[in-house]
């Protein structure tokens, strides 16, 4: 499992889904699992240009316990590199060459928005 912080220039137009993670749980280095995302989910036609932080697996079916341990990882990841991240969770599948990947991408809070 890679990490990078990718910064998008346009906007990519796909099935996304948005989950929103608990505030009191969205920039702390250890997460309790069981609080850490709302249980609604919101489909979404874009992912909007800015920076995110983000990881993938090549695997098409990731079921909600793989989710949230990688979306906590991800989480952990980014903070131990110092990014603070917004409480929104991006949720992208797609097909890559015939094979299926699965990302999870978070939106970094950028020095102009705080």
């Amino acid at each position: 499992m890679d990490f990078f912080r990718v910064f998008l220039k346009d906007s990519i137009f796909e099935n996304l889904l948005c989950y929103t993670i608990n505030p009191s749980q969205a920039n702390i280095i250890d997460p309790s699992s069981e609080h850490y995302l709302h249980s609604d989910t919101i489909p979404v036609t874009e992912l909007l240009e800015g920076d995110y932080f983000i990881t993938q697996l090549r695997k098409e079916h990731v079921d909600t316990k793989e989710l949230l341990e990688l979306a906590i990882v991800l989480q952990k990841e980014a903070l131990w590199n110092r990014y603070k991240l917004q409480n929104k969770l991006f949720l992208r599948q797609f097909y890559e060459d015939g094979f299926p990947v699965t990302q999870l991408w978070r939106p970094i809070i950028t020095p102009n928005q705080l």
